[in-house]
């Protein structure tokens, strides 16, 4: 996966343009995590929001659900959100901030 960020400035009034370049990146990396989570589904997200920290049985716990369904909503976030396998995922978590 390659992220490309562009960013446009204007520099014909400012002199420190390092809090107009913090703003623009801040918009950007924003704008990219809405749309990941966009693409779940409620209880996708509840599933993703713990993927950095339980595996599926502790996920199924205390989402009182079955590991097995847990393991289908992990399969369809891997597919819909494009990563690989489990490792990805939780890369992904942490890279869009889902603590």
């Amino acid at each position: 996966m390659v992220d490309v960020i562009c960013v446009f400035l204007d520099f014909s009034n400012a002199l420190d343009t390092g809090n107009q370049i913090s703003e623009a990146l801040r918009v950007v990396l924003r704008r990219r995590n809405e749309d990941v989570l966009n693409k779940l589904t409620a209880r996708e997200k509840d599933i993703f929001m713990l993927a950095r920290g339980f595996n599926n049985k502790e996920i199924a716990e205390k989402l009182n659900l079955s590991r097995y369904t847990v393991e289908t909503h992990r399969k369809n976030i891997r597919l819909k959100l494009k990563v690989r396998n489990t490792p990805e995922l939780v890369a992904l978590a942490r890279q869009i901030g889902v603590q």
